[in-house]
This record gives structure tokens, C-alpha cells and sequence, in this order.
């Protein structure tokens, strides 16, 4: 009887190890679907991926090529329509310094007569001499600004003609060349 009891908890003993086992199994088996659930949904997301990727790529270019245009075309409107005009504005000015300079330099000539013969004070003729000097310094300071404009636009079209633009522009439409076409 002893030896029966012993075998019956042993028994016992053992289904319950089995059970152990089988929720064990069943534990590990749910979580192994788990996973492949996960990891199908993670392949489907990659997949629907790689298919969009030629269209974004494609809609990237596009956006690629047309900032590269409108870089094109306020390159050359820069070119052909603003710097003319600010070399035309600071020749006017060196212009307008020169005649103020001439006028000064008269007037100075005219207050000196006047003061050799008497009509007039030293005073006056200071005052004259100040005004040709402001007036050479007003020359000074517009040649050398016309100098500056001409030298950066002169860089500026330089590099337009160059084209540093258009080294992107190639490099675009070599990579839009190299990916295959989207339907």
C-alpha cells in the first residue's frame, strides 16, 4: 500500500510537471506567435516602405530641381537687372560728389578774389576751403564705394559664368538617372 500511495503521488507529482510543461510550451508558444505577428507587421511596414521610397525619392527631386531653377533665376535676375542697377546708382553718386566738388572748389576761388580785394573776411574763405575739403572727401568715399561694387559684382558674375550651380544641378540629375523609374 505504501508502495502504491508512493506511486500515485508520484503520479500526481508528474501531471502536474506535465501540466507545467504543456502551459510552459503553451506560454512559450504564444509568445513565439507574438514575435512572428510583430515581426510580420515590422516586414509588411518595411515593404510598404521600399515601395514609397521611389515616389519620395522622385518628389524629392522634382523639389530639387525646381528650388535649383528658382536659384537659376534670381542668380540671373541679380545679374542682369540689380547689379547693373547699383553700379549705376554709385556712379550717380560719384558723379554728384564730383560736381559738388567742382561748385566748392569755384566758390573757394570766388571767396579768395573776394578776400584779396577786401569783401570779404578770412573767415569766409575758411569756410569755403572746409566745404572743398568736405566736398574732395565725398568724392573720395563714393569712388572707393563704386570701386567695391565693382569689384564684388565683378566676382559675383564670375562665379554666375562659372556656374557653381550647376556642378548640384548635374549631381541631381546624374542620381535621378541611377534610380529606377517609378510607373
Amino acid at each position: 500500500s505504501e508502495l502504491s500511495e508512493g506511486n500515485t503521488a508520484a503520479k500526481s507529482l508528474q501531471e502536474q510537471q506535465s501540466k507545467l510543461a504543456v502551459e510552459t510550451a503553451r506560454s512559450s508558444l504564444e509568445s513565439a506567435q507574438a514575435s512572428l505577428k510583430a515581426a510580420e507587421a515590422r516586414r509588411d511596414t518595411a515593404r510598404k516602405q521600399k515601395e514609397a521610397q521611389p515616389s519620395l525619392t522622385n518628389a524629392s527631386i522634382a523639389s530639387a530641381y525646381a528650388n535649383y531653377n528658382n536659384a537659376q533665376k534670381q542668380l540671373a535676375e541679380l545679374v542682369d537687372a540689380t547689379l547693373p542697377q547699383e553700379e549705376a546708382n554709385a556712379q550717380a553718386n560719384l558723379d554728384q560728389a564730383k560736381a559738388n566738388l567742382k561748385n566748392a572748389d569755384a566758390n573757394l576761388n570766388r571767396q579768395k578774389t573776394l578776400m584779396d580785394k577786401g569783401f570779404v573776411s578770412v573767415q569766409v574763405v575758411d569756410s569755403a576751403q572746409a566745404n572743398k575739403d568736405v566736398a574732395q572727401a565725398q568724392v573720395n568715399s563714393a569712388q572707393k564705394k563704386l570701386d567695391t561694387i565693382e569689384h564684388e559684382h565683378a566676382a559675383t558674375r564670375a562665379a554666375a559664368q562659372v556656374g557653381a550651380g550647376d556642378d548640384l544641378g548635374r549631381l541631381v540629375l546624374v542620381r535621378a538617372e541611377e534610380l529606377p523609374a517609378v510607373a
